[in-house]
């Protein structure tokens, strides 16, 4: 089980989470969700202990039997295998070492007899006598056979190192799973397990993902952390669950903050109405011998006005309804530049990998302006390394690639960090020609559209989350004259809203798209003109049905 209690934490003076409390139980499968910079992943690193709030506790039957999956994470060792690392990381080596010598020496040594049962209890609490099935189990399901087992981590991709951290927290994890954007750089079959696998686990698991369709295969409850407030709320049910929980949420309380404010107005009218009527009656002409009519009207005014006060009043003391609140809606706008020269990319016989390492079959390929190509494939089957020999990020082993002349290409890489200590700003600056810009404001009009506010600007690029370096490049495109688009696994780390706007700008493109993916909805929203599967380093064409039949649907 856990419990978090009220946890407060801040950045320079500016509150990232504010007083935030759940609990998460026994075989519960949370969805954590909220925008990009909102703190979910600053909220996963305080429940493992790796980060501490400023206020606030966390509660953990047993912290030591926590399986954690960053977002981005770095392994060291990458000379050891799969299996060592594994063993290492989780401890099972060196209980096994100590083991196997207190065998050789223990005797009848009291001492070393007590400490052998020690070992052999933490061994058993580690499941590590069943290791090498659950080991195989898991790296079967991610489609890692055995072959793997022994093979170094610097020779597999980065979506086979990101299985075998998820191998590693599944592991690990026998208590408590949290998971930070689990499915980043998966194959779409290990996604499919994956969440086969968490969904008959008893086990309590939190967790942060874009991938809708996953949320809504495996979650039961959604914790939202609010942008403004920035403490949470929980909603019942998966993803498309809370989308519609939260929508009629949200149109009731319009409803009844515009109830309100029509009320309020009736309210100050009646004020007003009755305020020009006092004034009038003061100033009401009267016979000076009409001691009457005289006293009359001056009651009557002063009735009036104690009336008006006590509408004020009333106005004054009713529980405000807010107007629930909102940002404005991401829109991503890449305007297509006018083209003189040619606008096709051809590959002849190109050969992309590693000299004395993997390689893909020669691929030949055309691909025309306009088209939207996705492709699809296992991990390590070769796809990055196809986009980086395109990208001239790689050199190819043979063949060559034929980019048009026209062609203005904007690329997001799988992975996006950079060494570097330019702030947002600099950074916008020194991707664009910033001297040629007519109107220099208009980085900051960018900045605004893509939810970065004007003292952003001087944020470090490094400091920012995934999520907020991949919107910066997509707000780079806006600035520039883009027609073709290239893009590895652009769904990875963006919040649902980004992604959304990613899908609908996309889909209105009217330049090339060459994509990698294994989000199914993005796929679909998208509507590609091919499908490619990389397999074994070579392409194969998958059918796309019903393309145009969904495209003239969403007209």
């Amino acid at each position: 089980m856990l419990r978090v209690n009220n946890i407060s934490k801040s950045y320079k003076g500016k509150t990232i989470l504010n007083q935030i409390g759940f609990t998460l139980n026994s075989g519960e499968k949370i969805g954590l969700v909220g925008c990009n910079g909102v703190g979910k992943s600053t909220l996963m690193r305080i429940i493992s202990g790796i980060e501490k709030a400023d206020e606030g506790t966390i509660e953990i039957d047993n912290p030591e039997f926590v399986g954690y999956l960053r977002q981005e994470f770095k392994i060291n060792e990458e000379n050891e295998t799969i299996v060592s690392f594994l063993k290492k990381e989780i401890g099972i080596d060196d209980i096994e070492a100590n083991l196997k010598t207190l065998e050789e020496t223990m005797g009848e040594d009291t001492e070393k007899i007590e400490k052998y049962c020690e070992l052999q209890e933490k061994y058993s609490l580690l499941d590590g006598y069943n290791f090498d099935y659950k080991l195989d189990t898991i790296l079967n399901g991610l489609g890692m056979g055995k072959e793997f087992k022994d093979r170094r981590i610097s020779e597999l991709s980065g979506g086979q190192k990101n299985k075998v951290m998820l191998a590693l927290v599944l592991l690990k994890g026998a208590e408590l799973i949290l998971l930070d954007e689990p499915t980043n750089n998966l194959d779409l079959k290990s996604i499919e397990w994956l969440e086969e696998y968490l969904s008959t686990l008893d086990i309590p698991c939190l967790i942060v993902s874009h991938d809708r369709r996953f949320l809504d295969k495996v979650t039961t409850k959604t914790i939202e952390i609010d942008e403004f407030e920035r403490t949470c709320k929980e909603y019942p049910g998966n993803y498309s669950q809370y989308v519609e929980f939260k929508k009629k949420e949200e149109e009731k309380q319009l409803e009844l903050y515009s109830s309100q404010q029509e009320q309020i107005k009736v309210l100050q009218d009646s004020i007003k109405q009755k305020k020009d009527w006092a004034i009038k009656g003061r100033k009401q002409g009267v016979k000076d011998n009409d001691k009457y009519t005289r006293g009359y009207e001056r009651d009557r005014a002063s009735g009036l006005a104690s009336k008006a006060k006590q509408i004020e009043k009333q106005i004054q003391q009713m529980d405000k309804i807010e107007r629930p609140k909102t940002r404005n809606k991401l829109q991503i706008k890449i305007n297509t530049s006018k083209m003189k020269g040619s606008t096709n990319i051809s590959f002849k016989d190109l050969v992309c990998g590693y000299e004395k390492g993997f390689q893909t079959e020669p691929v030949s390929l055309d691909c025309h302006f306009g088209q939207k190509i996705i492709i699809i494939g296992d991990n390590g089957s070769g796809k990055t390394t196809f986009l980086k020999t395109l990208m001239k990020e790689q050199k190819p082993i043979s063949g060559n690639v034929d980019i048009g002349s026209a062609l203005k290409i904007g690329y997001i890489a799988q992975d996006t960090k950079e060494n570097t200590d330019l702030t947002i700003d600099e950074y916008i600056k020194k991707s664009i020609d910033y001297e040629n810009l007519q109107d220099k404001s208009m980085i900051y009009t960018v900045m605004k559209q893509f939810n970065f506010a004007y003292e952003d600007k001087d944020k470090k690029y490094s400091e920012l989350s995934p999520g907020e370096r991949t919107r910066i490049h997509l707000a780079i495109f806006s600035l520039l004259d883009i027609n073709t688009l290239i893009l590895d696994e652009p769904t990875n780390h963006l919040d649902i809203e980004a992604l959304e706007a990613l899908e609908e700008v996309l889909e209105n493109f009217e330049g090339t798209v060459i994509a990698i993916s294994h989000d199914r909805e993005f796929i679909e929203k998208v509507c590609p003109d091919r499908i490619l599967e990389m397999v074994d380093g070579k392409f194969r064409e998958i059918r796309v049905e019903n393309i145009e039949k969904r495209r003239t649907e969403k007209k």
